[in-house]
């Protein structure tokens, strides 16, 4: 089974989620950033779970993103937020904070895009490395730029490897010309930023299937 967006359940607790018509229902919560958690989706006043999730204030069980999101971009999404805001502070005072408004706004058109075009909500580091060999050589590798990605050796972030080389643990694929990258990763399931605007950005197989294009 591939376990790379699974979690264990260490450090899980009960929220109390507000529903909507008043009403509240108590979930297994999953913690994201300080002060947000992330919990299954349902339909409104029925039994019946949505194979989505959303990202709560832990303290109120208040929704602070749309419903029925992929696992990847609540926990995406719960980062971001946290980078902008204390989400452990009471929500009424949240709530009347115009700085915290401006910033939720931000990442939530940052979510939508992602949305849309089959990215992450932001990108965690450059996809395109510079390796400097022994011999002076400066060569380039590629490596997956999603957020908590460890598709790659030692639980860390894919990087595009030698179609040649069979072994266990296959070298990265390099070269000093960007080209021949970029036709075997496109080859092998690999897939470029969509909306152009991080045009340089890419994402290993197993990210693409956890975040799928909606828009074209």
């Amino acid at each position: 089974m591939d376990n790379r967006h699974t979690t264990s359940t260490t450090g899980w607790s009960l929220v109390t989620v507000a529903t909507g018509h008043g009403t509240t229902r108590t979930l297994p919560a999953e913690p994201a950033a300080p002060g947000l958690v992330i919990v299954p989706d349902h339909e409104p006043d029925l039994p019946r779970w949505t194979d989505g999730y959303r990202v709560v204030h832990q303290a109120s069980g208040t929704p602070v993103s749309p419903s029925g999101l992929r696992l990847a971009h609540a926990r995406e999404l719960a980062h971001a937020l946290a980078t902008g805001a204390d989400w452990t502070r009471p929500a009424g005072e949240l709530h009347t904070d115009p700085d915290v408004h401006r910033h939720t706004d931000l990442v939530l058109f940052d979510l939508s895009t992602a949305r849309d075009f089959g990215g992450p909500v932001f990108w965690a580091r450059r996809s395109w490395r510079q390796v400097h060999t022994r011999t002076g050589h400066h060569l380039w590798e590629l490596a997956c730029g999603v957020p908590f990605c460890t598709a790659g050796d030692d639980t860390g972030p894919a990087v595009l490897t030698d179609p040649t080389d069979d072994s266990e643990h296959p070298q990265p694929l390099r070269n000093a010309d960007q080209v021949p990258l970029i036709v075997h990763a496109r080859a092998d399931g690999w897939r470029q930023d969509a909306t152009r605007v991080n045009a340089q950005q890419w994402m290993c197989p197993y990210c693409a299937d956890y975040h799928p294009r909606t828009h074209d």
